[in-house]
């Protein structure tokens, strides 16, 4: 992508009738804000601490032999997963990947209470 960068040097290797697919490729590329794939890691952290919240709250289920976390784990899951669908279709992925990231950090609570639940 590099190379391609600067216009059409190296297209000569490519086969007829793709050359200007290419250019289109490297273009749309290059036109990503370099903040965006940021974005994308902030993103998977966040998914990461919702599974993490959720792990622990079947852990408490099993701990406990309650039925009330497994279903609490269900419900959060769906929560996050739906919300984050419907603010891509409403507002964009900016909007959904920031409520992502607030669904990370009650997930952070949510760990730090499963976990004081299972030291009693």
């Amino acid at each position: 992508m590099v190379l391609r960068r600067g216009g059409d040097a190296g297209l000569a290797s490519v086969p007829a009738g793709n050359s200007e697919h290419l250019v289109k490729a490297v273009t749309a590329y290059w036109s990503v804000p370099p903040w965006l794939p940021i974005l994308g890691g902030i993103e998977r952290a966040s998914a990461i601490l919702v599974h993490l919240a959720t792990t622990a709250l079947v852990m408490l289920s099993f701990a406990r032999n309650a039925l009330w976390p497994l279903i609490t784990a269900i419900l959060w899951h769906a929560l996050v997963d739906g919300t984050a669908v419907y603010a891509v279709a409403r507002s964009g992925v900016v909007v959904a990947e920031g409520i992502v990231f607030a669904f990370g950090v009650a997930s952070l609570i949510i760990i730090r209470w499963v976990r004081r639940g299972l030291e009693d």
